[in-house]
């Protein structure tokens, strides 16, 4: 099934007047929907997309509730990755291919990461810094235990060194 695609939507002319009315009422009730769920919580397009496709709306009446908050600025993917960036490092302390794939996990598309990057959202954070705690935390008895653990926490092997030497000086 071929996915519609916002020019699509602006070539078909989607005008109150010339819908069908129960293509009309669809679209009103998912942008409805839409916006009670942004409402609730933030969602990312993605996920945005699967649930109502759950409830039963139409590919059409998706997309058109999809167009209609994110040109409005309700459903901001920028704003969310940041949020989640300086969340997932700061309180979390994750190393930077452990926030790559917890974005990629909660529905944030590639692009949307690679554009995060590219700005320096990713740069900002002293992973280093954030090593080093996570090491405190889980302390220093064992260097292969560790090494095992905050690699599966994202840190790079040099960072995870660094952080090692200067703990146990």
């Amino acid at each position: 099934m071929k996915e519609i695609t916002w020019n699509d939507i602006a070539e078909k002319n989607l005008s109150a007047e010339l819908a069908d009315p129960e293509q009309e009422k669809e679209r009103t009730a998912a942008l409805k929907s839409a916006m009670n769920m942004l409402a609730y919580a933030d969602n990312t397009e993605k996920r945005l997309r699967e649930k109502l496709r759950r409830k039963g709306y139409g590919e059409e009446a998706v997309e058109y509730a999809l167009m209609t908050v994110i040109r409005e600025g309700y459903l901001d993917e920028n704003r969310q990755i940041a949020a989640r960036i300086a969340y997932l490092a700061e309180k979390k302390l994750y190393g930077r291919s452990r926030i790559r794939m917890e974005l990629v996990r909660e529905g944030f598309c590639r692009e949307a990461i690679r554009e995060a990057e590219q700005s320096g959202l990713l740069d900002e954070i002293d992973y280093e810094e954030n090593c080093a705690r996570m090491l405190d935390k889980y302390g220093t008895d064992d260097f292969r235990k560790a090494t095992a653990y905050l690699s599966r926490c994202g840190y790079t092997i040099s960072e995870i060194k660094r952080a090692w030497n200067e703990a146990v000086k």
